[in-house]
Order: C-alpha cells, then sequence, then structure tokens
C-alpha cells in the first residue's frame, strides 16, 4: 500500500498523518505541510506537483519492497512519536501557555468586567 497525495496546494494533510500511522508511506506534493509531514526518502516522497515525479516515486516504492516496507514502519514510528494525541496535547498547551505570557488580555471597560 501506498497514501498518494497530489494536491497542487496542502496546509496539513491528516490523510498524510493517518496514513503513516497505519505504516502506509506516502508520496505527496512538496507544497506546504507536507514537508512537515514526510522526511523524503525516509517515511516516504516529496515531489514536485507534476505527473512524471509522482510516477518515478510511485515506481521506487512499487518495485522495491524492502524500501516501501522500511518507509512504511519509519513513518508509523514517527507518526506514532510526532502525532500522538500526548504529544498534540502538550504542543496546544505550550502554545496557550507562550500565547498567555506574551500579552496578558485587560478588559477594556468597566462594563466588559462586569460582564466577566
Amino acid at each position: 500500500n501506498i497514501t498518494v497525495l497530489p494536491s497542487p496546494s496542502e496546509t496539513s494533510s491528516n490523510a498524510i498523518v493517518e496514513s503513516m500511522a497505519a505504516g502506509v508511506p506516502g508520496v505527496a506534493s512538496d507544497v506546504g505541510g507536507n514537508a512537515e509531514l514526510i522526511q523524503d526518502g525516509e517515511t516516504g516522497f516529496l515531489v514536485q506537483p507534476e505527473e512524471r515525479a509522482f510516477t518515478v516515486a510511485l515506481e521506487r516504492l512499487l518495485l522495491d519492497p524492502e524500501l516501501r516496507g522500511r518507509c512504511g514502519q519509519q513513518a508509523k514510528a514517527y507518526a506514532s512519536t510526532h502525532h500522538n494525541l500526548e504529544t498534540i496535547r502538550r504542543r496546544y498547551e505550550e502554545l496557550y501557555q507562550s500565547l498567555l505570557a506574551e500579552k496578558r488580555w485587560e478588559p477594556e471597560s468597566q462594563s466588559v468586567r462586569s460582564v466577566i
């Protein structure tokens, strides 16, 4: 199995994370947040969003079961370490704490304070 994401634009693909968690390597366009998910040549392949680049990457994985298996195992390990619930919860908590530390919110008027 191989996940293919040929999108010409992408933020952060849940489909890629889900396939990685299942141990399936991916071939995705090197756009948006895909490079933050796929480690090129290790957990899958990042390619330019054009047909020929996808064909070459897919052929590599299809014709080399060892590479496909290794990429799948590394994808699963990466997803279980970087995209598990505890890691995501911790990242959100760190984000919220940094935002709170950066700027303390103060009500601008008495009427707002009375509502709070």
